[in-house]
């Protein structure tokens, strides 16, 4: 069996979203973009120099977790 390491980048700004506040327009499709270059570039970093392998992983237990407000869901997310 082949194991294959994945690495999501959760972006926001998806047009695709059934929420219209999280849509962004032009403008902030060059901040997003930018975004996702340094990540993709810091990771590729951490991955050639190895660093990524003392990458404090816990910090993700403390984030709240995040709702995606639908018009059949109320604010929090239920």
């Amino acid at each position: 069996m082949t194991i294959a390491p994945t690495l999501l980048f959760e972006m926001r700004g998806m047009t695709d979203s059934p929420s219209t506040n999280s849509i962004f327009g032009q403008i902030s499709n060059g901040y997003l973009i930018n975004q996702a270059v340094t990540a993709i570039q810091q990771s590729i970093r951490a991955v050639a120099d190895r660093s990524i392998y003392e990458a404090d992983e816990t910090i993700w237990d403390d984030l709240p977790t995040q709702y995606t407000v639908t018009p059949d869901s109320d604010k929090t997310g239920e």
